[in-house]
């Protein structure tokens, strides 16, 4: 059975309310729309399942099957994250495409090299176009109303406007199943501000966070993704684009 978080059934529904109140019912719709292979191949070109080629040694490249292995089943826990293994910096990436206007960009971490009085500079480097413009734009919308209306909120800063989602996977234990009770659950947050024109990509992880009831992505990741954002903009004095 595919379950959502509230264990409610919420009928025909539209994708804004899909990511604002995080169905996996909803996600599992659309990858029966999709199918296998067209899905299987959008997560390729937003680099799951190989590596990022950064300049760190020691990286994973995750896991992600070959369609024609995918059990029905599998086809709609990919589509909401628990079908697949990935590293945060891939998450990290797929999202800057979001950002980035639909273009899965070249992570790298040295800004700079400087050689005896020559100084190299690293130029952004576009690996492919994984959507269009528009549909980056549409999606970015999307997040957008997930933040400010959905289970989001608590990332949500007050004259910026914010695109983001939250995240709270089970995790896998012996004999097939999920584990249960505290600490049980990996909690996260990716988003991306200021929305419209972004300065800033992030992921925040919590593996195995204990706090109680009501572990979810939005109790734990979301509110420090705010903490986080709220520094950044006193630290590069950021202005307010949004009046509420």
């Amino acid at each position: 059975e595919i379950k959502n978080s509230d264990n409610q059934y919420h009928g025909k529904v539209n994708m804004l309310t899909v990511l604002e109140k995080s169905l996996n019912t909803g996600m599992s719709f659309v990858s029966k729309k999709l199918g296998k292979h067209l899905l299987h191949q959008y997560l390729q070109d937003f680099g799951f399942g190989d590596y990022t080629s950064v300049e760190l040694e020691g990286e994973t490249k995750g896991r992600l099957d070959y369609y024609k292995r995918w059990s029905k089943a599998q086809l709609l826990t990919t589509s909401f994250g628990q079908g697949i293994v990935v590293t945060p910096l891939q998450m990290i990436t797929a999202w800057a495409a979001l950002a980035n206007g639909g273009k899965l960009m070249q992570p790298y971490i040295v800004d700079s090299v400087i050689k005896e009085n020559e100084v190299i500079k690293r130029e952004p480097q576009v690996i492919r176009r994984v959507i269009k413009e528009e549909t980056s734009s549409i999606i970015t919308s999307m997040l957008i109303s997930a933040v400010r209306k959905g289970y989001a909120r608590k990332a949500d800063i007050p004259g910026f406007l914010v695109a983001g989602k939250t995240g709270t996977a089970q995790i896998a234990g012996k004999g097939g199943k999920y584990e249960t009770g505290e600490g049980s659950f990996i909690t996260s947050f990716a988003g991306y501000l200021p929305a419209l024109k972004p300065k800033f990509v992030m992921l925040v992880k919590f593996d195995r966070p204990r706090i109680g009831e009501n572990t979810w992505g939005s109790t734990t990741a979301a509110p420090t993704f705010r903490e986080i954002s709220d520094f950044l903009i006193d630290y590069y004095n950021l202005q307010p684009n949004l009046i509420y």
